[in-house]
């Protein structure tokens, strides 16, 4: 039943809306604080360096500006390795990243368990059980997927999907059972 839920939300119009807004949120969280202030620095360094090369073309101080030259240059290289890391901490996705990695999803085989699980683990938030309906929130849609439970038949019910995939679980973190007090 969750996989069936999680292909239903699986269309190539969803697909498409889901990678914009993750590929906008990847934009903005790869755009730090720290990420500014070292491409700041990188900029600073280059200007001063700029000015220490055109001063020792002037001929002052040579020895000095020199020592200086190669400082800035050492600086400069450990600023590009910091920004290099800080990039490689919080990569910026591409569109055709995102929907290609949704679309492995939206022709995966659902007999098999691992594709399954995976599709559980990226897809479903929590999962809520009470005495008369499965609720279901997705981390893809904007709604919680409200299914009625009819245990006075149980053959044609949810139950039974629900019992055959019992070997797939949400962790125990996001999973909780709601029992009423009727």
């Amino acid at each position: 039943m969750v996989i069936k839920t999680v292909f239903s939300i699986l269309t190539d119009e969803k697909i498409d809306k889901i990678s914009k807004r993750v590929c906008k949120l990847s934009e903005k969280e790869s755009n730090t604080d720290t990420l500014k202030r070292v491409k700041k620095l990188i900029k600073e360094n280059e200007k001063a360096t700029e000015n220490l090369v055109k001063a020792l073309e002037a001929g002052k101080a040579v020895d000095i500006i020199s020592a200086q030259i190669e400082k800035r240059q050492i600086e400069k290289q450990n600023l590009e390795a910091k920004l290099a890391k800080e990039k490689i901490l919080n990569p910026k996705l591409e569109f055709a990243q995102v929907k290609f990695f949704f679309d492995r999803f939206k022709n995966g085989n659902v007999n098999d368990m691992k594709f399954c699980q995976y599709m559980v683990d990226t897809f479903i938030n929590r999962v809520f059980l009470f005495k008369e309906k499965l609720l279901i929130l997705c981390n893809a849609c904007d709604r919680a997927i409200n299914i009625p439970l009819d245990f006075s038949h149980p053959e044609g019910s949810y139950w039974v999907n629900l019992v055959e995939m019992k070997r797939i679980e949400l962790s125990t973190s996001r999973m909780r059972t709601v029992r009423s007090t009727d």
